[in-house]
């Protein structure tokens, strides 16, 4: 289990960003966190990866992976379970790889580091995850640079590597806003896909994603978590979240009106 216990986010001026934030993720669960654009959604997955700009500042009494104590570890360790234990999506795949490098060796380097397996089985591991995730010509693809793929192709690349690695939980980070309608399709069932092996908190604005059947919905305004709806399987009248007029979000009283 993933677990967080007063997750804060705090700037060099004082101002907290996300105020004592709390939740658990188990394996094999679908938790969705959603709230309106600077809400915290992303700051959020930020501060558990570790990720955030080095004026703010991250507080929390609890950050446990498992058995792993997160908050005592240096940072070798942190990124050796980062790694392994904890995998992200994030919203820009692009930011992700070097443009320099082929995203054959970017794989292979994944692996390398993630399994300890030599570059023969981690070629073949690379690319039977490839097809897995509906990429056809995948020699091309391995010998490609980051900028010849769409952004489509390059998120079903970081899912591939993800489905190869097995990391116990996955935080995508609104994996689907940048991509085309018939990609967002996609991406999603491959995302959930993903359940039957690791616990996933996704966060997101749009509301056809958010339809899907969850274990639970995490709803924020404001740097806080103010609902927590679970098990949901809602049906979506507008597109996006931030259609959402702020009647509907006020704290301690969440209202899913614009659901039938």
């Amino acid at each position: 289990m993933l677990s967080i216990r007063e997750l804060s986010v705090i700037t060099n001026k004082d101002e907290a960003l996300i105020k004592d934030v709390s939740f658990d993720l188990h394996r094999k669960e679908l938790i969705f966190l959603t709230g309106k654009s600077g809400c915290g959604k992303s700051t959020i997955l930020k501060a558990i990866m570790g990720s955030l700009d080095d004026n703010l500042k991250v507080y929390s009494t609890k950050f446990q992976v498992d058995d792993i104590d997160v908050n005592k570890l240096n940072n070798r360790r942190k990124r050796r379970l980062y790694g392994k234990n904890i995998g992200l999506i994030p919203q820009n795949p692009m930011n992700v790889f070097d443009p320099r490098k082929s995203i054959r060796s970017q794989i292979l380097e994944s692996y390398k580091v993630s399994l300890d397996i030599n570059k023969k089985q981690s070629l073949i591991l690379a690319k039977d995850m490839l097809s897995s995730v509906n990429l056809k010509e995948v020699n091309i693809i391995l010998d490609s640079l980051p900028h010849e793929l769409s952004g489509g192709m390059l998120q079903r690349v970081i899912i591939a590597i993800l489905i190869g690695i097995k990391p116990d939980y996955i935080l995508a980070d609104e994996p689907v806003s940048a991509l085309d309608e018939d990609n967002k399709n996609e991406i999603i069932k491959l995302l959930l896909s993903l359940k039957t092996q690791s616990g996933l908190l996704i966060t997101t604005h749009n509301t056809k994603f958010l339809s899907c059947n969850n274990d639970k919905t995490l709803i924020m305004k404001n740097g806080k978590i103010i609902k927590e709806e679970k098990r949901n399987n809602l049906k979506p009248v507008y597109s996006d979240i931030n259609s959402i007029d702020d009647n509907y979000c006020n704290e301690g009283d969440f209202k899913w009106t614009v659901y039938k």
